[in-house]
């Protein structure tokens, strides 16, 4: 026989809140890490003066981290695109500057150190 009180059940709730709270603090602290590794990759161009780096972002959204960039033009830095001169019509290849994958690559160590720390895995 099992005997369910209402303690165990107050006890139950509490460490599911408990989890939940600490599941918010480590993902907030995943982002702050993982901008700490994309923001130094991140090229500035001496036209604009920052700006792509200005614009990473990243946001909580339920059990999730999501790094983002909201200038037009931060997915064509990321992975590369063709241009075309108006004057010779001469293709050329602007390699990628993965600032945004390669800083999160770097990241994982400190994501699993965070984790480890939060949750107790």
């Amino acid at each position: 026989m099992i005997k369910v009180t209402t303690k165990a059940v107050s006890r139950a709730n509490e460490f599911r809140m408990a989890l939940q709270a600490n599941k918010h603090l480590a993902l907030v602290e995943m982002g702050g890490h993982g901008m700490t590794q994309i923001d130094p990759l991140t090229p500035v161009a001496k036209k604009n003066g920052g700006a792509l780096a200005g614009s990473n972002r990243f946001d909580v959204e339920s059990d999730t981290v999501v790094f983002s960039n909201n200038m037009e033009y931060a997915v064509y830095v990321e992975f590369g695109h063709l241009t075309r001169s108006g004057k010779t019509g001469i293709r050329r290849i602007v390699p990628p500057q993965s600032f945004m994958r390669r800083g999160l690559n770097n990241a994982v160590a400190g994501f699993k150190k965070i984790i480890k720390h939060h949750m107790g895995v």
